[in-house]
C-alpha cells in the first residue's frame, strides 16, 4: 500500500471516516488508534478527532519501517461452543485466553469492555489450559500485561495465518 498516491494533497485535516477509508478500517478503530495516541498529532476539537494528513502519512512510514502493512484484511469469527483458545484484539493488542465455552466467554468479554472487541480467531481443544500457557510462553517477549500482548512480529504473523485459515474452513 502506498500512502502518498492514496491520500488527496488537498487535505491537511481528515476526519475519522476519511482516515477509516484509507485506513482500511471501521471507523471505531480509528478512534481508538486516535484515543491511544497511535496516530500522531490526532487531536479531538469540539467532540471530533481531527486527524493531520502528516500524522497518516507519518503511521504509513512507521508500519512499512516495522515491515508490515497498516492493515490486515481481519475476518469476523465466530467462535464455537466448544472448549479452546480465543484471540480477542483491540486496535493493537490481543487477550490470549481459554474457555470451556468459546462463543459465551468471548461475548461476555466483549459486552463488559470498555472498547471494541474483535475475535480473530479461536483454536478447538480439550487441553485449552496447556495449550493457553504454551501460546503466553511463545510470545511472552511481546506481553503488554496479564493475558494481553502487542500484536506485532510473529504474533501478528501467527494471528494472519490463523484468521485466514478459518476464514476459509480448515
Amino acid at each position: 500500500m502506498t500512502a502518498p498516491a492514496q491520500l488527496p494533497a488537498a487535505l491537511d485535516v481528515l476526519t475519522v471516516g476519511e482516515a477509516a477509508t484509507l485506513l482500511r478500517r471501521p471507523p471505531r478503530s480509528v478512534r481508538a488508534m486516535c484515543e491511544r495516541g497511535l496516530i500522531p498529532g490526532a487531536a479531538l476539537l469540539l467532540g471530533r478527532w481531527q486527524i493531520p494528513r502528516a500524522g497518516i502519512l507519518r503511521l504509513f512510514e512507521s508500519e512499512k519501517l516495522m515491515g508490515h502493512p497498516v492493515h490486515h484484511e481481519w475476518v469476523h469469527i465466530d467462535p464455537p461452543e466448544t472448549s479452546g483458545v480465543y484471540f480477542l484484539a483491540t486496535v493493537d493488542r490481543v487477550k490470549i485466553g481459554m474457555a470451556k465455552n468459546l462463543r459465551k466467554r468471548c461475548r461476555d468479554i466483549a459486552k463488559a469492555a470498555s472498547h471494541e472487541l474483535e475475535v480473530l480467531g479461536f483454536i478447538e481443544t480439550n487441553k485449552a489450559a496447556w495449550q493457553e500457557r504454551e501460546l503466553h510462553d511463545r510470545f511472552a517477549h511481546l506481553r503488554a500485561k496479564a493475558e494481553w500482548f502487542e500484536i506485532k512480529g510473529e504474533l501478528l504473523d501467527f494471528l494472519v495465518k490463523l484468521n485466514a485459515r478459518l476464514r476459509e474452513g480448515k
